[in-house]
């Protein structure tokens, strides 16, 4: 009887361990890193409070027209992004609310929700994340002065990625990060009063894991739930 117990006992806690892990390395075999890199320019229309910017450049060498989705390449990839390397994709030009509303949209209208393309990947822009910590904080887009000199403009992102490995969707967090050969207060003054901004080089990295649907990891618990209730219907009846 007591020999029947402990079998029973560390049946239950196997089929307890098997239901949490299970899902976790499900997980852990969609993850991912891809590194993007490209050029973009700031600007605005020079108006009062006008939204600022950001044209990622098209091409090589990079031509920039505000409104014409710009070019990516994939400079290291890990995991589902693998077979990345190496290839191109797009990117929407951005323009961001400088008030702090971290109001921000593609241009043209409407391409939030296919902000970057490459391969057979969608990285949609959002939810929002408000810049902090920086030199000035403009919305989205935090500015901060380097102690080696000139500045740095980051945008954290938290994109949803569909397509290719992400079935039925991948929660990423990514970070877009440019640097300035100014100060934050020359390089924002110049960009507010519409003066040219020479193009910088910028690298966005994102890492990812694919989201399980809810019936997926249902129908796995139930699974475990048989099995654990027919192993010890043997085991009671030895």
């Amino acid at each position: 009887m007591l020999r029947r117990i402990i079998r029973q006992s560390m049946l239950g806690a196997t089929c307890a361990s098997l239901a949490v892990a299970l899902p976790g390395a499900a997980l852990g075999a969609q993850t991912g890193t891809l590194t993007l890199a490209g050029q973009l320019q700031l600007s605005t229309t020079g108006a009062l409070n006008a939204p600022i910017r950001i044209d990622f450049g098209t091409g090589t060498p990079a031509v920039f027209s505000f409104g014409v989705p710009g070019t990516v390449a994939a400079t290291g990839a890990t995991g589902i992004f693998a077979s990345l390397l190496g290839t191109n994709g797009t990117i929407e030009d951005l323009s961001a609310d400088p008030s702090g509303s971290a109001a921000v949209r593609t241009e043209p209208v409407g391409g939030l929700e296919q902000f970057i393309r490459i391969g057979a990947f969608m990285f949609a822009y959002g939810p929002l994340v408000p810049a902090a910590g920086g030199t000035v904080n403009a919305g989205v887009l935090r500015f901060t002065d380097r102690s080696a000199g000139g500045s740095e403009l980051r945008i954290v992102m938290r994109p949803r990625i569909s397509g290719g490995a992400c079935a039925p969707s991948c929660e990423g967090e990514g970070t877009l990060t440019a640097t300035f050969p100014n100060t934050v207060g020359a390089l924002i003054s110049d960009v507010l009063l519409g003066n040219q901004v020479a193009p910088v080089a910028f690298e966005a990295t994102f890492s990812t894991a694919v989201v399980p649907e809810p019936t997926t990891v249902g129908l796995l618990a139930a699974g475990l739930v048989v099995l654990g209730t027919a192993t010890w219907r043997r085991a009671g009846r030895r």
